[in-house]
């Protein structure tokens, strides 16, 4: 069953969608998909693929080993978290932070689910911690966002009116 949902799995990544998730043309702004030209969604693609791949592999051949697959999805989250945070590649900056807040939360969960398989699986309070942290960390990835973003704006702005003072200067208007 795994082997035919692994096949399945590749053919809609590279048949359904990529035309599911095209990217708008980046000329109409108005538009809350239209993102910049930045490689993330591809590289976000390729782990997901590569992620999906490792289980149903390690499922088939090695059953004890996907219950650690929760810390390769959590460094995998942290990165594209680090790299949406740089780039900011949606022109709509609250995709930005859903999206922000969104990986944060997977990363956030996966150190819970970590810190599962060290302790324990039979506690109860774990359920309710991983549902905390969660919640925890998909606020926290918006924060973050929304100070980055802040910042990116503001780096803007300093650089235009650098480059006005140095007109002013140039021209002497």
């Amino acid at each position: 069953l795994s082997i035919f949902t692994g096949i399945f799995y590749i053919l809609f990544q590279f048949f359904v969608f990529p035309f599911v998730y095209v990217n708008p043309t980046p000329f109409k702004k108005t538009n809350p998909l239209c993102q910049k030209y930045s490689f993330l969604g591809l590289i976000y693609h390729i782990l997901i693929f590569t992620l999906s791949t490792l289980v149903i592999v390690l499922k088939v051949y090695l059953g004890n080993m996907t219950k650690y697959i929760c810390i390769l999805s959590g460094i995998c989250m942290m990165f594209l978290t680090t790299k949406l945070l740089k780039t900011q590649p949606y022109y709509n900056k609250y995709i930005n932070y859903i999206r922000a807040g969104t990986w944060t939360m997977i990363s956030g969960m996966s150190i819970v689910n970590f810190i599962f398989l060290i302790v324990g699986k039979r506690k109860p309070i774990f359920g309710i911690f991983f549902f905390i942290m969660g919640v925890c960390s998909f606020v926290i990835g918006v924060v973050i966002c929304r100070l980055s973003f802040k910042h990116h704006v503001q780096g803007i702005y300093k650089r235009l009116k650098e480059k006005k003072i140095f007109d002013k200067k140039l021209f002497n208007l």
